[in-house]
């Protein structure tokens, strides 16, 4: 038992030496370690907060972009119903035109069915006159 004290009382000396000695750069070398570790964890966490970040605002940059398809399809709705009366009012121009045009056309038929009635009835008069006052 005396050896196995001896023994402990070394190990103990040899134990306590070692730290007195290589305590400090054993605890600096330690504190490296764990200052990288944090160091690479902080990284990891500033780089996932700048993704949430980003992640956020592509969010609120989608949600203002469906917020504001709401007027992009009234404008649409409203460009289709303006090219609708567009082409409407077109079409009821050309039937307009056709209409006058017809009206035209039979008015100027008439005008010449007058005037040929007036011409024959000027020659019929003057036949009838001219054959009165000649025997």
């Amino acid at each position: 038992t005396l050896f196995r004290s001896i023994a402990g009382v070394s190990i103990g000396i040899a134990v306590i030496y070692g730290i007195k000695k290589f305590g400090p750069q054993v605890a600096a070398f330690a504190d490296k370690l764990n200052e990288e570790k944090v160091a690479r964890v902080q990284d990891i966490k500033d780089a996932s907060i700048n993704a949430f970040e980003q992640a956020i605002a592509d969010e609120n940059k989608e949600q203002w972009r469906v917020e504001g398809r709401h007027y992009l399809f009234d404008a649409k709705r409203n460009n289709v119903v303006m090219l609708l009366e567009t082409n409407y009012r077109e079409r009821l121009l050309t039937v307009y035109n056709e209409v006058k045009n017809r009206l035209d056309y039979q008015v100027n038929l008439q005008h010449v069915k007058f005037r040929r009635e007036q011409d024959h009835m000027v020659k019929w008069v003057e036949n009838h006159v001219v054959q009165s006052i000649t025997p």
